[in-house]
């Protein structure tokens, strides 16, 4: 909490007369936009709608905009899974069937070794 900012820690008198200012203005606030939403009511009502119209065709817009990125980015996903596997092993891959290959003939080659010595 910062000592020298009185919206954080009211104190005396000046306290008061902060709070009642801050009220007031909420009061103002909120008087203005319950005027506001009575006005967007009246007109969706009367069947005017501007701002509304206007805010459903933006949101189709938004719609119709991400589903395009969500196929767009699908598709690149199908690419690159494609052209991975085209690829081949990637050079930081790992054949565990070739490493478990080259331990068996090591362990055959010390087997060998001992049985003789």
């Amino acid at each position: 909490m910062n000592q020298t900012d009185t919206t954080d820690a009211p104190e005396g008198d000046a306290s008061d007369d902060r709070l009642k200012s801050l009220f007031e203005d909420c009061v103002t606030t909120l008087t203005s936009v319950r005027e506001t939403l009575g006005e967007m009511v009246r007109a969706v009502r009367e069947d005017e709608g501007g701002p509304l119209r206007e805010i459903t065709a933006k949101h189709k817009e938004l719609e119709t905009a991400l589903m395009r990125a969500i196929e767009t980015e699908q598709r690149y996903h199908d690419w690159k899974s494609k052209r991975d596997a085209a690829a081949g092993p990637r050079a930081d891959s790992f054949d565990l069937d070739a490493a478990r290959h080259q331990i068996g003939c090591r362990i055959a080659r010390l087997r060998e070794c001992c049985r003789k010595g």
